[in-house]
């Protein structure tokens, strides 16, 4: 069964939506963080740890948070810097760390792996990038669906080739799907969330206003 996540750096929303057992964890980025209030991007991944981790849990949530440079050696470290930071909260949150898909990145996927860091392939736009980033160490790769749209491009068909071509293993007979889970992000509308469930995605993303509307009808 799918699993829908908050897409937001609003701590006022965060705290909110995580009494929702229905919200099964939290994304974020530096866009969504630069249209809140100024202060130190590190200490704010902390903060919405601590939110998280202080609702009341059935279950370890997930959190993605991404990193702030474009330098591959300068990842690593805020990667390593993010996991060291939120180890106190690791017993209710299962942390990833966003880096996004470019052939210099490549490397630093590899490495954040070979270190134990939970990595998000993010900015995923076609198969061929998820797959890649996938081979490189990547546990969940993050497909930009309506930034697929935006390029002409298909996003359920990317996510279906990807699919397809998924790590498959035989256990006890039966074929089991492994490799790098799926999170649809760059969601805009009700529908967007659904059409990516619907096409295999594990996770979908979404900012409050969509979450809302899912729960909207005129009748």
């Amino acid at each position: 069964m799918g699993k829908l996540f908050l897409d937001s750096a609003n701590l006022d929303v965060i705290t909110r939506m995580m009494s929702y057992d229905c919200i099964s964890g939290v994304t974020t980025n530096p866009s969504l963080m630069s249209k809140e209030e100024k202060g130190d991007y590190f200490k704010k991944i902390k903060d919405i740890a601590e939110i998280m981790s202080s609702r009341y849990l059935r279950y370890k949530r997930h959190l993605s948070a991404e990193v702030i440079t474009l330098d591959p050696q300068e990842m690593i470290k805020q990667a390593l810097q993010l996991k060291l930071d939120l180890q106190p909260f690791a017993k209710n949150i299962d942390l990833y760390v966003k880096i996004p898909v470019t052939f210099d990145n490549l490397g630093v996927i590899s490495k954040l792996h070979g270190s134990g860091v939970n990595v998000n392939a993010t900015a995923c736009m076609t198969a061929g990038q998820a797959k890649i980033a996938s081979e490189s160490g990547a546990k969940i790769v993050s497909f930009f669906y309506n930034r697929i749209l935006d390029g002409g491009g298909s996003p359920i068909n990317e996510l279906s080739k990807f699919q397809n071509i998924r790590e498959k293993t035989v256990l006890e007979g039966t074929i089991v799907q492994s490799g790098s889970a799926i999170i649809c992000g760059s969601i805009r509308t009700d529908d967007d969330v659904v059409s990516c469930f619907q096409a295999g995605a594990e996770f979908v993303t979404a900012g409050e206003k969509v979450i809302r509307e899912m729960c909207e009808h005129p009748q």
